[in-house]
Parts: C-alpha cells; sequence; structure tokens
C-alpha cells in the first residue's frame, strides 16, 4: 500500500467525522479499523484538513477497490498455504 492509501483513509475518517457519523474521539479507531481491513501498515501521519462532503464517493471507491485488492491477496495466500 502507498502513502496515498493512508491519505484516503484519513480523508474518509475525516468525512464521517464532518458528516456526523463520528465524533472526533473515534478518530483513531475508525482509521486503525480501515487500516486494518485495507491492509495498510502505516501510520497516522498524513495531514488531517478539511473535505468536501462531495469527494466521499470517490474516497469511497478507493477503499473499496483497495478492500477488494486486499482480499484477492488473502485468498491467494490461503490457497498456497493450504498447498504446502
Amino acid at each position: 500500500m502507498t502513502e496515498q492509501m493512508g491519505q484516503v483513509i484519513v480523508d474518509f475518517t475525516t468525512i464521517a467525522i464532518q458528516t456526523g457519523g463520528w465524533m472526533e474521539m473515534d478518530r483513531l479507531y475508525l482509521y486503525n479499523r480501515l487500516k486494518t481491513m485495507s491492509g495498510y501498515s502505516g501510520e497516522l501521519s498524513q495531514p488531517v484538513h478539511a473535505i468536501n462532503a462531495n469527494e466521499a464517493p470517490e474516497l469511497a471507491a478507493q477503499l473499496t477497490e483497495c478492500y477488494f485488492q486486499q482480499s484477492k491477496q488473502d485468498q491467494v495466500s490461503e490457497v498456497e498455504w493450504k498447498k504446502s
């Protein structure tokens, strides 16, 4: 995963907070959940800034693609593990 993925996770977390679905104190929890689901291993070092809510669909699409790729990679790893 790239630093760009880390920024997408930070931005998506920010939108979730700005739209009222989460509170600021939930930022680290939500970030870590999204990070775990995506397989991203970076830390919360990307800048947090206000995000336009219109960007949410694009961020969601990027996260979905990342989760899909991670899921495919996990399935391949599981198959390889079972073969050995």
